[in-house]
């Protein structure tokens, strides 16, 4: 979150581009597979405790670890 604080701007970059261009230059398949098995995982959950127990979620999807599994 604090990255995604630090940087918005530069995800708005794509928007100084010709409209009919935005959706190819905004997403890339890689990102947008985590956005999908972040939204398959944390949906059915609900709510979270807290956003770290939120941030360890997300971070455990892109590390490829199963949350599910204590280590």
């Amino acid at each position: 979150m604090n990255s995604l604080r630090r940087n918005f701007g530069t995800t708005l970059v794509y928007m100084q581009f010709e409209k009919r261009l935005w959706k190819t230059l905004r997403t890339t398949n890689p990102v947008e597979r985590y956005q999908q098995e972040v939204r398959r995982r944390t949906i059915p959950m609900r709510s979270f405790a807290n956003d770290r127990s939120r941030e360890r979620m997300v971070y455990a999807i892109v590390a490829g670890v199963d949350p599910d599994v204590p280590m």
